[in-house]
């Protein structure tokens, strides 16, 4: 099963780095962004994360790209292992560059699944995430996120 996830993974990659994606919708697009990213921080991966965040990064609290990348690596740090479950509330495509998307996550130090997130101790963070089309590929150049509510995750589409 781990070696047909990482088949996928890498055929998808792949298609993003190659530009096959572009026969894919711009919405279509920024979610396999949002796939690949999600499951590069579930792995701890900072390096492949770090490929996701453009180099114009810029957020309300002064972080551009590298002070991003160094929270995500205390963060990392600071955690034995990371379990991620993320939940994708809005992608909007504002215009051929541009997309803002929503996203909930749930970040556990143990397996979850839907049934024991009310028995875990889990952060529940709600991102709004701004993207912009660099070449090929959509990047993150501007990031807001809260602490949110179970209820607000579990009320998330997907």
């Amino acid at each position: 099963m781990i070696r047909i996830r990482q088949a996928a993974t890498a055929a998808v990659l792949l298609c993003l780095l190659s530009g096959c994606g572009n026969e894919r919708s711009p919405r279509q697009q920024v979610r396999d962004t949002l796939e690949i990213a999600a499951e590069s921080a579930g792995d701890r991966d900072l390096d492949r994360l770090g490929g996701f965040i453009s180099e114009d990064y810029r957020d309300a609290e002064g972080r551009d790209r590298r002070g991003l990348i160094q929270m995500v690596a205390l963060y990392f740090r600071s955690a034995d292992t990371l379990f991620l479950r993320k939940r994708i509330h809005t992608i909007e495509v504002v215009g051929p560059r541009e997309a803002h998307a929503t996203v909930v996550a749930a970040i556990a130090d143990v397996p979850m699944t839907d049934l024991d997130l009310n028995r875990l101790s889990a952060d529940f963070v709600r991102f709004e995430l701004r993207f912009l089309r660099e070449g090929k590929k959509w990047k993150l150049v501007e990031a807001d996120w809260e602490s949110v509510s179970l209820t607000e995750f579990l009320n998330s589409a997907e």
